[in-house]
């Protein structure tokens, strides 16, 4: 089941049932980046054009060096190659293989949209989050949404990484990276609502329990 395309409620009682609901990364998102990458090339290459042309026009071997040697036709160039050859294909790259959040009667986890079928990595168990909260990040930065872990989900965290020979964050505050269907402000109620309602069941077996 898919959130929000079905409604809150509906998704809360399905995963109270056992059932998993999905957070697809939004395709509008990943579509208005890649336009906005086209048209940043497309102003660039406009740019680098009118300079040359005007420099051929001119007809003048000083003004042609000082055309050459402009910012702006180096700006330009710069821009060409980041949004076009660059930004392009990685940004249909992401849009094919967008992320999404799975959430389980066990915990939170993320993998590939189209992966959904495999196992998700790097699920992080209800009982271990303390709470979320919602940050404006400083200068006017997008809202955000944010998880504490418990102590013992950091200490569970720090077991878990060392296991595989790699050093825990010190940091107890994660960041669930943006870009969901819904917006953060909704994301962030929706996991508000689905982390109470997982810790008002019965407890269940812990995925990393020895």
């Amino acid at each position: 089941m898919e959130w929000p395309a079905h409604p809150t409620e509906t998704c809360l009682a399905h995963l109270r049932a056992g059932g998993r609901v999905v957070i697809p990364g939004s395709r509008l998102r990943g579509v208005a980046a890649l336009v906005g990458s086209v048209l940043f090339t497309v102003v660039c290459a406009s740019l680098l054009v009118f300079f040359l042309r005007s420099a051929v026009l001119a007809a003048d071997a000083e003004q042609w060096w000082a055309t050459l040697l402009h910012p702006v036709t180096w700006a330009s160039l710069a821009g060409i190659v980041f949004f076009g050859p660059v930004g392009v294909p990685l940004l249909i790259r992401r849009l094919l293989r967008r992320e999404a959040l799975v959430l389980s009667p066990r915990g939170l986890s993320g993998c590939r949209y189209r992966d959904l079928g495999g196992g998700q990595t790097g699920e992080v168990p209800w009982s271990d989050i303390a709470g979320f909260e919602g940050r404006r990040g400083p200068r006017g930065a997008g809202f955000t949404v944010q998880y504490t872990l418990t102590a013992e989900g950091q200490a569970r965290l720090q077991r878990s990484l060392a296991a595989h020979g790699t050093r825990a964050p010190a940091r107890t505050v994660f960041t669930v990276r943006p870009g969901f269907e819904g917006g953060p402000r909704r994301l962030l109620a929706f996991l508000t609502a689905a982390h109470a309602s997982a810790l008002a069941q019965p407890p269940r077996q812990h995925p990393f329990r020895a």
